[in-house]
């Protein structure tokens, strides 16, 4: 090979080799959650700051292709938790709405207290969406659009076991078009 068709060919497989990396790790942190064997780093978390962070790093710069974004966060909703380990699910859930809303749709981010609950709806178009697929959103390894390379199918159920570790619930509900995950976790009682 050529010198220049060598470092295309590293290059090549730097880069496949550090995403077989990061789903092993991945695989291997849901595996962690599912057998109990995961540890929190206990403390109080506050939620909207969380989630604002994450939003300035997931929803990109105006003008990227993908969704536009609408956010309502209430300020000073806390929740006792891991905060690397929720900022890792409310990234998920983030980035699933940045990858697979339509370019030009609108995505929702809303973070309320209700009902001594801390509640995070995401909600993004899915047209191709169908109700009997909601279920299977939290397989390992389940993608709605396999003709999409995007994602690896563990992303919602990482999140999902993150929220059960906190004592809390991971949901998708379908309407009109639109995919919503409403994420609910305990208020801190501080």
């Amino acid at each position: 090979a050529t010198p220049e068709e060598a470092a295309r060919m590293g290059s090549v497989i730097h880069d496949e080799a550090g995403r077989l990396a990061a789903r092993l790790g991945d695989l291997l942190f849901l595996s962690e959650l599912e057998s109990g064997q995961a540890v929190l780093d206990e403390g109080d978390v506050a939620l909207s700051a969380l989630v604002e962070s994450v939003f300035r790093r997931v929803a990109g710069a105006p003008g990227d292709e993908g969704p536009r974004w609408e956010t309502s966060i209430a300020a000073g909703v806390i929740v006792p938790g891991d905060a690397a380990r929720l900022e890792r699910a409310v990234e998920n859930l983030l980035s699933n709405a940045r990858k697979f809303g339509p370019a030009g749709s609108v995505a929702r981010v809303t973070l309320r207290a209700e009902g001594g609950r801390a509640r995070l709806e995401v909600t993004n178009a899915a047209p191709e969406l169908e109700e009997e697929q909601l279920p299977r959103l939290f397989d390992r390894f389940y993608r709605a659009r396999p003709n999409l390379r995007n994602g690896t199918g563990l992303g919602l159920p990482i999140a999902r076991d993150i929220a059960r570790k906190h004592e809390g619930t991971l949901d998708a509900a379908l309407a009109d078009g639109q995919v919503t995950f409403t994420l609910t976790l305990p208020l801190s009682e501080a």
